[in-house]
Formats: C-alpha cells, structure tokens, sequence
C-alpha cells in the first residue's frame, strides 16, 4: 500500500475516527488529511513522527510500502510488558491447536 491509502486505512479501520477526529487528534487541519488522503501531498517525517508516537505504532508502517501495521511497545512499563508477552505466548499455543 502507498502512504496515502495507509493513512486512510489507519483513520477509517484501524482508528474508527472521521478525517476531522483524526485531524484534531493530530494537530493538523482537516484539509492537510484530504491532500495526505488523496496522495496530492505527503506528510512530513514530523509529522509521521508524531501520528506513530501519538498511537503506539512504528512509523515504518507509512514509509515503507511493504511494511504491516504493528504495535509499538514503546511507553509500555515491565509489568505492560509481561502481560503482553504472556498473551502473545497464550494465542501462539491457542493457534497451535
């Protein structure tokens, strides 16, 4: 996917949010989101900086193409890290079956 339909994709499926929440949510206006959702301009790295750190993702997901959206555990404590960990382990076992 190319970065414009990620971001799309992001907002609408992923975040459930109309390009205005997602405008406001991200400090840009709702006309940046339209030309970012259109492909007639691309965000900045700033900006791609802050919308994967404002939502726990890796920025990778916009820049690289062939990139899958993945969380990102960065904030994440060492007690946040155990339960996440342990259900990972948890639906790996689950999906074994």
């Amino acid at each position: 996917m190319k970065i414009n339909e990620k971001i799309k994709y992001f907002r609408d499926v992923y975040l459930d949010m109309n390009q205005v929440q997602f405008a406001k949510e991200i400090n840009v206006t709702r006309q940046t989101v339209i030309k970012w959702e259109n492909g007639d301009m691309k965000p900045s790295l700033q900006n791609i900086k802050y919308i994967a750190d404002h939502f726990g993702i890796y920025a990778d997901y916009f820049i690289d193409e062939d990139c899958e959206l993945l969380l990102s555990p960065r904030g994440i404590n060492d007690d946040g890290y155990k339960i996440v960990e342990s259900l990972i382990k948890y639906f790996e076992t689950t999906n074994e079956i």
